[in-house]
């Protein structure tokens, strides 16, 4: 569903700037951003009007969701179509992306279910090839001739595995029928599961019926472009003057972190270009949004603190007398596979930016653990099953946020202990319910 189409241009008047009006406009904007920051409390409630602009990454970021977390993702969508947009940016990465995202989550499927396809299949040997990987290990040459006092310690370790082997054939023979009848059927399921994940033709269906700009006109990305070596020209200048401090602060624009695309004859101005077109979103519908994204870990839509930089408040507001909440798009509780570098899925990933590749988890607070709670269950009762599990929230939730699981386990019992939260049963599973 397209907008209404509004002749709001970018030109030299309607566009990004490093400085924006004197200083009094430029506190007065950073005090209205302040001043609504509720804006980004529970944005995706569905009786909350705020409009909703996601990044590419957030929409590619769905190929990644449980099948189950991804209809609740197209409940979100679908509820809340008419305040959700996807400006035209977004439309064209995530249409030339899609088809390599579908693909990677394929094959990470069908690699799963060939690894578990092999330990059904290897499960009847596991003794017999420990023993023969040892038979060869004891034929080594340094083995034979250096340790020749060790070889008939290595012959009785054979001797005992085989006899354990021979005086434990029926007990081994249950294990594996119990191997069998317990695997078999969750390795059907994902080899049921290859076949038919190409079919996203629901979650399509909920995009579609959201709200879509118009494309920008050739002019104004040919200005865009310029404007961007522009501020990539200027950013350089004043990292290297002696006379300004913190030019990364001060001299950020959208897409700085994507200038070094231009020297492999990429596009590097897409993030510059979704600045503009949530400004016009801004300017027609004079309204404040929140921008919904994943790509933090380039610091040019926020600093260190995921506060925007006040020259991007004072921009958005001189122009269209509002600003948007940039939100972390792991606000969502929703868990997704992370995968440990973007050249897992191509090399213009838009994916889950900035993940952890070393995988640092942290402890958690009872203050914490409460809020994310609270989120949670607000979003199961909104799009989910009605209820959040244990262990779901524990390992999923939680451990994607890199919280460590003791330490969520422990702050757990305290809570139980201190009246606040309490475990019951629902459909078979340990579920979480808040008391105060």
């Amino acid at each position: 569903m397209k907008m209404p189409k509004k002749m709001i241009k970018i030109n030299e008047s309607f566009c990004f700037a490093f400085h924006n009006g004197n200083l009094g406009i430029q506190m007065k904007a950073v005090e209205y951003y302040k001043k609504h920051l509720e804006l980004k409390e529970h944005f995706w409630v569905k009786d909350n009007s705020v409009p909703i602009i996601l990044d590419t990454n957030v929409l590619l970021n769905a190929y990644f969701y449980s099948k189950q977390e991804r209809q609740q993702f197209i409940k979100f969508l679908n509820a809340n179509h008419s305040r959700i947009y996807i400006v035209s940016q977004v439309d064209t990465e995530f249409q030339r992306k899609r088809p390599n995202y579908k693909e990677a989550y394929s094959l990470k499927l069908k690699d799963t279910a060939k690894t578990l396809c092999n330990f059904l299949e290897e499960k009847n040997e596991v003794i017999a090839s420990f023993v023969k990987k040892l038979s060869n290990f004891k034929q080594t040459p340094i083995i034979r001739f250096d340790y020749p006092d060790n070889v008939q310690a290595v012959d009785s370790v054979i001797e005992s595995l085989n006899k354990w082997k021979c005086d434990n054939n029926e007990i081994i023979s249950t294990l594996i029928k119990d191997v069998d009848d317990k695997l078999k059927d969750l390795s059907d399921s994902i080899l049921s599961d290859t076949k038919t994940l190409d079919d996203d033709a629901d979650f399509l269906l909920a995009l579609s019926n959201c709200q879509f700009t118009e494309e920008l006109q050739s002019k104004e990305k040919e200005f865009l472009s310029n404007l961007y070596a522009a501020c990539s020209e200027t950013f350089y200048k004043m990292q290297d003057s002696k006379d300004i401090r913190d030019a990364d602060k001060h001299y950020t624009f959208p897409g700085r972190g994507d200038r070094d695309k231009l020297k492999e004859g990429k596009e590097a101005e897409g993030d510059f270009y979704i600045y503009h077109e949530i400004l016009k979103v801004m300017k027609s519908l004079k309204k404040d949004v929140i921008f919904l994204t994943n790509d933090l870990s380039k610091k040019d839509w926020v600093n260190k603190e995921l506060f925007p930089f006040d020259h991007y408040i004072a921009n958005c507001y001189n122009l269209t007398n509002h600003v948007f909440y940039v939100v972390d798009g792991k606000t969502l509780p929703l868990a997704s596979i992370l995968f440990d570098s973007e050249a897992n899925i191509d090399d213009e990933s838009d994916g889950e930016d900035g993940v952890d590749v070393k995988h640092h988890y942290r402890e958690i607070s009872q203050e914490t653990f409460l809020s994310n709670l609270k989120t949670c269950i607000a979003w199961a009762e909104s799009y989910g099953a009605q209820y959040v599990s244990k262990d779901y929230f524990i390992y999923c939730i939680l451990g994607r946020k890199k919280y460590e699981f003791d330490s969520s386990r422990k702050i757990l019992e305290e809570l139980i202990e201190m009246h606040q939260v309490e475990i019951y049963k629902q459909d078979d599973k340990d579920c979480l319910r808040l008391l105060q």
